[in-house]
């Protein structure tokens, strides 16, 4: 199944002064979660905002969104962090197309 990589970004958490405490709760929630999303978080205190990028598998695109936006919530409500809006969600593929595979080996190889 292919994988996909989501980036979901949330309002408040990232504040300067709480944003170090609630990037360890998210992580260690993930972690108890789901530990093979891989998530990475990261706060941007110009913005207020708290990003979590993680990985799912799924079909396709349109439905690694539900997918992913299912992980998020699971580690959301176990980090115990209030409920806030979610402003922005990206969905990449994680897998660089059979085109793009070889250029990718040429140019970084091992």
């Amino acid at each position: 199944m292919p994988e996909y990589r989501l980036n979901v970004v949330c309002t408040e958490h990232g504040q300067r002064g709480v944003a170090e405490s609630n990037m360890e709760l998210l992580t260690e929630a993930f972690l108890a979660t789901h530990p093979e999303a891989g998530a990475v978080i990261a706060a941007n205190f110009h913005l207020g905002t708290l990003d979590a990028t993680f990985s799912v598998d799924a079909d396709d695109a349109k439905s690694a969104g539900p997918v992913g936006l299912d992980v998020f919530a699971e580690a959301a409500g176990e980090s115990g962090l209030e409920p806030t809006e979610i402003i922005e969600i990206n969905v990449q593929s994680a897998n660089a197309p059979e085109a793009v595979q070889p250029l990718c080996e040429e140019l970084l190889p091992a």
